[in-house]
């Protein structure tokens, strides 16, 4: 097997408990996580994949009102991944940021949100979020079938028993966003504008 062209941050202990579970150095090098085998379920593969995606990726510094605001997570609906989301960031950093996680429930204001979990069951409140959001910073990422046509920056998807990320480039330039070459290697890269 080939080094890897760069280096992962060490992980913290939280990290490293699910790390072995994903096969994330399959991800890595484009071998895809392989679930069957691993003992991880499939929304413990996205939410491990979500927390790593932020790791390369870079938002503009207006994107914080001061430096050191922390890095904040937006959690919208409830569902398998969002319970997970929480626990796994919980004393991590970023860039020397803390990352912070907040449910939205009711009225949002996601002026301060920097990446904001779509879970399944909120989708009906997409299509006026997606609006809402779509010159700001925000890294919008959902399991939900079509999320990255419909707007959505990145969508997850386990297929064939392999973790398959989506790219919507259009709705990532668009937002002033910057997603790592290493994740668009592996990502099925959608190249068209947000619609």
């Amino acid at each position: 097997m080939e080094p890897l062209p760069f280096q992962l941050r060490a992980p913290t202990p939280a990290v490293r408990l699910i790390l072995p579970l994903l096969g994330w150095l399959g991800i890595l090098t484009g071998a895809g996580a392989a679930v069957p085998g691993t003992g991880a379920r499939d929304f413990e593969v996205k939410a491990a994949a979500l927390y790593n995606i932020i790791s390369f990726t870079e938002w503009p510094a207006a994107a914080f009102p001061t430096h050191d605001a922390p890095l904040v997570i937006g959690v919208l609906g409830q569902d398998a991944v969002a319970e997970v989301i929480e626990p796994l960031v919980r004393g991590e950093t970023w860039q020397r940021r803390g990352i912070v996680v907040r449910q939205f429930h009711g009225p949002m204001n996601l002026d301060d949100c920097h990446v904001l979990w779509v879970a399944q069951p909120a989708l009906d409140r997409w299509p006026h979020l997606h609006s809402q959001l779509a010159s700001q910073p925000v890294l919008t990422i959902s399991d939900a079938a079509r999320f990255a046509r419909n707007g959505g920056v990145i969508q997850l998807a386990i297929e064939r028993n392999r973790l398959q990320i989506i790219v919507n480039l259009g709705a990532s330039r668009e937002r002033g966003i910057s997603i790592s070459a290493k994740v668009l290697r592996l990502a099925r890269v959608l190249e068209e504008p947000a619609p």
